[in-house]
């Protein structure tokens, strides 16, 4: 192995131990599922690696025992990075469930107990050179569990959109740009694993050992770059399911009048205020259940909970910033926005202006 590619291997490696290492040290900050699957991916990942390190170094040579130890965990990452998906967008996963995804990585580790590991030391070296061999084969094996990997990214990708509804549906509040990161890597993690499933599958005689290396090392990089993020990510609140409203039996004019009860509360108590306010608070204040509020303001007034109540929030900093001498983040806070970025890219979407050019324009 080249010093180059040593030196790529090793910050790889450590990206992903120190990573871990700082998730397991900073655990009590936030014990949460998304921190539980972020640390199991990453170390997924450094397994990855690592197997990949031992195969085209030649270190199985002086180490045959070691022969698949660490094959299986491809098989594992993409759960891992699946749930901590999950997880970020506030959605819970039965534990059969969870289970049921590592079955995959579990059959593996059978079949290298019952028909790898048991081999003589020549037999595993063997076996091992043949993942850098040049002759006119297909690796089925790692087709297989690059397929995987494609696959849970694209789950990823879906489990970030869903999760997105239904914050927008029940919260005025959320940092979508968690999900937004999650599923823009997790894309790219798809893309390089089909792209060298094609490449390894069409063209098995060429570049083996480039190709497992540069992939190893790719993978590696977009998923400890996931799992990463995630580590200090604040716990998200549990959702359940986006409202249906097919067999709810409300009419346009029993929706209208909800929609005129939602406004009258809003305007009175100001409830968008409330940094916090959430579906199921608002729904309390006017006397309603989470779901006949959120199809009043999907059908009557053509809003998601949150764009609702943020439209609101806008209009009071609209006012406040005419009105008053309030800082710019003053009249964010007063007027419920958690975060000055929130409101300036809230703002942004709804004037047109930023809250300094629209104060200097109708100030």
């Amino acid at each position: 192995m080249s010093a180059l590619l040593a030196g790529l291997f090793a910050a790889a490696l450590g990206v992903a131990g120190l990573g871990f290492i700082y998730g397991a040290l900073h655990w009590r900050e936030n014990p949460g599922r998304v921190r539980f699957w972020a640390l199991a991916a990453l170390a997924a990942s450094a397994a990855g690696v690592w197997e990949t390190w031992l195969v085209i170094s030649g270190a199985y040579d002086g180490a045959p025992h070691l022969v698949g130890l660490f094959n299986g965990a491809l098989l594992a990452l993409g759960p891992c990075l699946w749930l901590q998906a999950r997880a970020a967008a506030g959605l819970s996963t039965p534990r059969l469930v969870q289970a049921a995804q590592f079955l995959p990585f579990l059959a593996h580790g059978v079949l290298l107990a019952l028909f790898v590991w048991p081999l003589e030391a020549d037999q595993k070296r063997a076996l091992a050179a043949l993942s850098l061999s040049t002759t006119q084969r297909a690796d089925w094996v790692g087709a297989a569990k690059l397929l995987h990997l494609t696959l849970y990214a694209g789950l990823i990708v879906a489990t970030a959109r869903q999760g997105l509804t239904r914050m927008r549906a029940r919260l005025s509040r959320f940092d979508a740009a968690e999900l937004y990161w999650i599923a823009g890597f997790a894309l790219a993690l798809g893309i390089t694993a089909l792209a060298l499933l094609i490449a390894s599958t069409a063209a098995p005689a060429r570049n083996a050992a480039l190709l497992n290396t540069a992939g190893s090392l790719v993978l590696a990089v977009l998923a400890v770059a996931i799992a990463a993020r995630s580590l200090r990510a604040p716990t998200p609140p549990a959702l359940s399911p986006a409202p249906r409203y097919a067999r709810s039996g409300l009419d346009a004019e029993r929706l209208a009048v909800f929609a005129r009860r939602i406004e009258q509360t809003m305007a009175r108590d100001r409830l968008h205020a409330d940094p916090e306010l959430t579906l199921d608070r608002l729904a309390a204040a006017v006397r309603l259940t989470p779901q006949q509020v959120s199809q009043a303001l999907n059908q009557a007034l053509g809003h998601s909970f949150y764009s609702y109540v943020n439209g609101r929030r806008v209009e009071a900093a609209k006012a406040l910033l005419q009105r008053s001498d309030l800082t710019v983040l003053d009249a964010a806070m007063e007027a419920g926005f958690a975060t000055k970025a929130t409101f300036n890219k809230a703002f942004k979407a709804a004037t047109g202006l930023t809250p300094t050019q629209y104060r200097t324009e109708r100030g």
